[in-house]
């Protein structure tokens, strides 16, 4: 039996962490991905109190590229990868780009923001959407497609990626990505 579904897209979505390995996560992994490791994802599934979902797109039977997810609503505890929470926190803290933020997306209300999709691992720092040396554009588009989809599928408000890295994509190798 497989460890994941595949869609139309080439994303197939994987039923848990467990079944990463099997169905070729390792192969996007570079030496920076320790907390998008399946040993590591699969402590996350059963502490982070949320649905997580992993989708990796694949070519010609390959894995190209890998996404984490996880649900963000106000029962989650951890409020560093809430998108509400952060934005109260940049409010705060008076980030320029804060009340701009507040104004155009969150229609002044940062609760407005809940619940959202959070894509790229639910760990600060170090998470990104994985890729090999050989994936494309149109590669991570078909993850953030698929991710979208599942967001609206689950009536989320937003889909957000949190922790974006600054900087040429780093591949598994540690090379750099096109």
């Amino acid at each position: 039996m497989s460890p994941y579904t595949e869609g139309q897209d080439g994303v197939r979505a994987v039923a848990d962490a467990a079944g990463l390995t099997a169905a070729g996560w390792d192969s996007l992994l570079g030496a920076e991905d320790f907390f998008q490791t399946p040993r590591w994802l699969t402590v996350q599934e059963h502490n982070s109190g949320t649905a997580m979902d992993f989708l990796v797109r694949e070519r010609g039977g390959v894995p190209v590229a890998g996404l984490v997810t996880a649900w963000a609503d106000t029962s989650v505890a951890w409020l560093l990868a809430r998108p509400d929470a952060m934005l109260r926190r940049a409010l705060e803290r008076d980030v320029p780009e804060a009340a701009t933020v507040l104004r155009e997306v969150a229609g002044g209300d940062p609760d407005s923001l809940l619940p959202s999709l959070v894509c790229g691992g639910r760990h600060l720092g170090r998470t990104r959407t994985l890729a090999s040396a050989g994936a494309t554009e149109e590669d991570l588009a078909a993850l953030l497609d698929r991710a979208e989809a599942m967001a609206a599928d689950r009536g989320a408000a937003t889909v957000c990626f949190p922790h974006v890295e600054s900087g040429p994509r780093r591949c598994s190798g540690g090379a750099t990505c096109r």
